[in-house]
């Protein structure tokens, strides 16, 4: 059954409200259900699979008449963030899709319960508490360390890079391990280090006599810093709360995100991403490993090492950036450079490694291509082990990396492995160096190719000096919002200082120089490095100015976007002599403008486009979307064109819109019951789900609809197969939710125009 909660807080997130229902379901026996908030609303939606318990839960918390007073004879009251909640039954029935994953969910909670595996003891939180060794997943510390796997001889050994003195607590939960450390005076706060599983490459248990756990990563942990409730920070916030009477935005963050756990951690954090913890009690490593019972937590290998020092990092990285700018190696390519200081930067080799290392590939520069040393460096990335247990000395040492690398060289030669380079083959594609910022550092990755800009097919002759930059969680997702996390360590100070300083790879300091529309929603913007052009150096002031005179523009958001549009991807670009511009009066009428952004152009023109423009040599378009004037240089740029006709959707915004001119409800009703009906008749036969896959374009890189037809054709049903199945009621599920809150509907017999308006 389905329960509708009315009353929240519009910004309150559907984690909040799972959390917070999570107790009261659960003292109802209530363990099978699925909490949806709906976005933007203050309500969100509770199904139960147990129409039995469902009720039972109604009965105790909902109210069967509406307002205040049905709100007065609820039995048990609920109330969140102080608000009251109203919990009524919908008159809806539940998504059946949805009711069979719930039915799932509850025979794997059975079968596992019936396993021989120990489980977690649920309401315990991340601390399973039971008694004996085998059972405990929370250990006391006393020091935590950063640092690298590395080699004396044959034998394997932690490199110390930093290290905190101080004690704490290691706790193995479902999903991540959390690391608290102990302030060491009452001033100071407690750290908290989470280490996602799915980050961790291999867990390594030392023995009675020396109790360590060593963790290598492959992406950095996320570091907190607690809040104390008496903390200043904490008592202004509460003080501007209540200064501004803003209950529903009023939230104390208990904790906040920070980039390092101290001064010395800061050097080394983006780049050493192995982590040993000294556990207090040597008692307890018979605890740890008996963790291997948990299918959660990953396979852990007991194995005896010690702890050495060697020159600090931050002293390595030093002699690397002034061997790649050097006299020595600074005359090297830009590519290959980039490749070699990636290989110390994103972890893979350590600092001095790479210094040897690249007196080998500076001498293959000089007997090969060196876009073919380049490439056998990039792919040396991904063929190198990691350091640890499973790997011998002799893996990486540097007779085996040069081994490898000239094993890449030949095999690029022999045309197996290179990849080609888009950008020599195509003239709208650019090849591009990338970086990713995170709360810890920065990682270099790339060249990828993309579609060109404005600014980089001017420049087209400098592609090494322009560098595409995002900024993101140290997974490679986008920051997501916690309420109960504060980001001003990250956003207003991490980030800020990255956009406003200088990014430094291979000798050239990278900075700001603009985004476009739909790179700011990725979180990614330009950077570039200063060139010579016309015999002087050109900054990224210059590149702006040189785009077009933004000086009478004073807002700044207005500003930033009229500039961003040269940043916008176009295919191509046709260039036109100033005699063939011609200004025409815009249309208007009472007091708007219906022209705006709209323009025609001759036919010499249109057919030059089309021998320029290389999709359009087989289809001609008439329409096109283009990016005109606004730079020095009479060129238009395409950025697209009408080649098929454009689905037309309903969504929110245009129904309000029709709504106002007095539509009548029944032609948008009628609709939304067409495409409902479309999405259960998905399932019916194979022909219907593989052209919803197709007309949705989903599975298409994988050939799914294909698959599903040809299964159908020798008398196989993709319903027998339950990846198949899965997959296509997952797709359903998804353009059912589409429907429901954004109210996205297709209309079967409209078209979306391009760049079009009336005449009439």
């Amino acid at each position: 059954m389905e329960v509708i909660v009315r009353n929240l807080y519009d910004q309150v997130t559907e984690k909040e409200v799972n959390k917070f229902f999570r107790n009261v379901l659960e003292k109802l026996g209530i363990k099978t259900y699925v909490c949806h908030k709906l976005k933007s609303r203050g309500m969100a939606t509770i199904t139960i699979l147990d129409v039995k318990k469902g009720q039972q839960f109604l009965k105790m918390h909902g109210q069967t008449e509406p307002g205040a007073k049905g709100y007065a004879f609820v039995r048990v009251k609920l109330v969140h963030m102080g608000r009251p909640i109203n919990c009524s039954v919908s008159n809806k029935s539940p998504d059946e899709f949805l009711l069979r994953s719930l039915k799932k969910e509850e025979s794997d909670r059975y079968a596992a319960s019936q396993s021989k595996k120990p489980r977690i003891v649920q309401g315990r939180g991340d601390e399973n508490r039971r008694p004996g060794n085998q059972n405990r997943r929370a250990f006391d510390i006393s020091s935590l360390q950063c640092g690298q796997w590395d080699y004396t001889g044959a034998d394997l050994v932690f490199v110390t890079c930093s290290q905190e003195r101080k004690k704490g607590r290691m706790i193995f939960g479902p999903r991540s391990l959390l690391i608290k450390l102990w302030p060491q005076d009452p001033t100071s706060p407690l750290q908290q280090v989470e280490i996602p599983y799915s980050s961790v490459q291999s867990m390594t248990v030392g023995l009675n006599t020396n109790p360590t756990i060593t963790f290598s990563l492959v992406e950095a942990p996320k570091l907190f810093e607690s809040l104390d409730s008496n903390s200043l920070e904490v008592a202004l916030q509460k003080f501007a709360i209540q200064k501004l009477a803003i209950r529903k935005e009023s939230q104390v963050f208990t904790r906040k995100r920070i980039t390092a756990l101290s001064k010395e951690h800061e050097t080394v954090v983006s780049s050493c991403l192995c982590y040993r913890i000294m556990l207090s009690n040597t008692a307890d490593i018979a605890g740890v490993r008996a963790l291997r019972h948990f299918s959660e937590i990953p396979d852990s290998v007991s194995w005896d090492t010690t702890a050495v020092m060697k020159t600090p990092f931050a002293a390595q990285m030093t002699v690397l950036h002034s061997a790649l700018s050097g006299s020595i190696y600074g005359n090297l390519s830009f590519d290959l450079k980039y490749q070699m200081q990636k290989l110390a930067q994103n972890g893979y080799l350590s600092p001095a490694k790479v210094v040897e290392l690249l007196a080998v590939v500076s001498r293959h520069a000089k007997e090969r291509d060196v876009r073919v040393v380049a490439q056998s460096v990039r792919t040396l990335c991904g063929q190198m082990p990691f350091a640890g247990p499973a790997t011998e000395a002799s893996d990486l040492s540097l007779e085996t990396l040069t081994q490898m690398l000239v094993e890449n060289q030949e095999s690029i030669i022999r045309g197996e492995t290179y990849l080609p380079n888009l950008a020599d083959q195509y003239d709208h594609i650019a090849s591009v160096h990338k970086a990713m910022v995170t709360p810890t550092g920065i990682y270099l990755d790339g060249p990828e190719p993309e579609v060109k800009n404005r600014v980089t097919r001017k420049y087209s002759n400098f592609p090494n000096y322009f560098l595409s930059v995002s900024f993101l969680d140290e997974d490679g997702e986008p920051l997501r919002l916690d309420r109960q996390t504060s980001g001003e360590d990250i956003y207003p100070q991490r980030f800020k200082r990255v956009l406003q300083g200088v990014i430094v790879i291979a000798g050239r300091g990278f900075e700001f120089l603009g985004f476009s529309h739909s790179s700011l929603r990725s979180q990614t913007c330009w950077y570039m490095a200063p060139f010579t052009l016309s015999g002087s150096l050109t900054y990224a002031p210059a590149v702006i100015k040189d785009l077009g005179d933004f000086s009478l523009i004073r807002s700044p958001a207005k500003c930033a976007a009229r500039i961003g549009q040269a940043f916008s991807q176009t295919f191509s670009s046709v260039h036109i002599p100033s005699e063939a511009i011609k200004c025409m009066p815009d249309v208007e009428r009472n007091g708007r403008t219906f022209s705006d952004g709209v323009g025609t152009c001759s036919t010499e023109v249109l057919e030059k486009i089309w021998r320029e423009y290389p999709q359009a040599r087989g289809l001609k378009p008439t329409i096109l979307q283009v990016r005109f004037m606004g730079t020095k240089a009479s060129d238009i740029e395409i950025c697209g064109a009408a080649f098929r006709p454009l689905p037309m959707f309903l969504n929110r915004q245009l129904i309000k819109i029709l709504e106002d001119l007095h539509v009548p409800d029944e032609a948008f009703l009628n609709l939304q019951a067409d495409a409902v009906e479309k999405l259960r008749m998905t399932t019916v036969s194979p022909i219907n789900a593989a052209n919803f896959l197709d007309r949705n374009k989903i599975g298409i890189p994988a050939r799914t609809p294909w698959l599903i037809r040809k299964l159908w054709a020798i008398g196989l049903s993709f319903t027998d197969d339950d990846f198949l199945r899965n997959s296509v009621e997952l797709a359903v599920l998804v353009q059912l939710r589409e429907l429901k809150h954004r109210s996205r509907i297709r209309v079967e017999k409209g078209v979306t125009l391009y760049g079009e308006f009336s005449f009439g």
